[in-house]
């Protein structure tokens, strides 16, 4: 990858242009809620994916981060991951070794006092309460009732 307009690229390398990449103004939203040296931890605005796109890394979360952070690209990867079209914190690696301690937290039952999810949902209509009541099975969504 060539993020340096400057940069020389040596003769008879192979390239590979998009000359429409995919766009996601949203960002300009990003905000940093943390930094420390070990993570960054951003609001990601609905509509801008979590992971770089071949064709446009600057338009992902840890891209807009480490402009936001005047930090060289590549230098921040994602802990976490939500949707493009889901707005929430997500968490950013400042190395392998962080990387490594988060999932760890997130995989640990003992460290769920450090690191838990949480999501919630806006929804047009209430769903009925009984049907809620159904759809929880030891704390889990049952995916064969995805009538509700």
């Amino acid at each position: 990858r060539v993020f340096d307009p400057a940069e020389t690229i040596p003769a008879r390398t192979k390239l590979r242009i998009f000359d429409e990449p995919a766009r996601f103004p949203e960002a300009d939203s990003l905000t940093i809620l943390h930094a420390c040296p070990f993570f960054v931890v951003v609001d990601k605005p609905a509509g801008l994916p979590s992971q770089p796109r071949d064709d446009n890394y600057k338009e992902s979360v840890p891209g807009a981060a480490c402009d936001a952070l005047g930090l060289p690209p590549r230098s921040l990867t994602c802990a976490n991951r939500l949707d493009a079209c889901t707005s929430g914190c997500v968490v950013l690696a400042r190395h392998a070794e962080a990387q490594r301690m988060f999932g760890g937290w997130l995989s640990d039952p003992h460290a769920r006092a450090l690191v838990s999810k949480t999501y919630r949902a806006l929804v047009r209509i209430r769903p009925q309460e009984e049907d809620l009541v159904t759809a929880l099975i030891d704390g889990r969504f049952d995916t064969s009732l995805e009538h509700l």
